[in-house]
């Protein structure tokens, strides 16, 4: 096979696979979408931002509770383990084990969704 000449079929092959290869990569590259990890120690308040906006969160043994400075954002769960619900400007999110990874996907109006991590830390670290 090494010994085979490269044909002009075999030539156009090779360049349109390495041409769809490196359209892949770059077209990965652009889109990734890095996730936002935010730790906090329960019963303090969280204050972290997504699209700048600035958010607050208050972490207790199975609620997170979510506030922003504005009210046209919504959040969905990426997480099956959690239930959300949204009362007044706050967003309740409850978990059902203290130490969930909890994934949320935050989006305004006007903004591309964000993926968010949410982690509860021990008081102690």
């Amino acid at each position: 096979m090494a010994a085979e000449k490269l044909t002009k079929g075999r030539f156009v092959q090779i360049i349109i696979m390495l041409t769809l290869l490196i359209t892949a990569f770059i077209w990965r590259t652009y889109n990734n979408e890095v996730a936002k990890n935010v730790a906090c120690k329960q019963d303090e308040d969280c204050v972290f931002y997504v699209n700048n906006l600035l958010f607050t969160a208050k972490f207790s043994k199975d609620v997170i509770t979510l506030k922003s400075e504005k009210n046209d954002w919504d959040i969905e769960p990426v997480s099956e383990q959690v239930q959300l619900e949204k009362v007044g400007d706050l967003w309740i999110i409850t978990r059902s084990n203290p130490n969930l990874l909890v994934s949320i996907e935050v989006s305004s109006n006007d903004e591309k969704p964000q993926l968010i991590h949410l982690k509860s830390m021990s008081n102690g670290f």
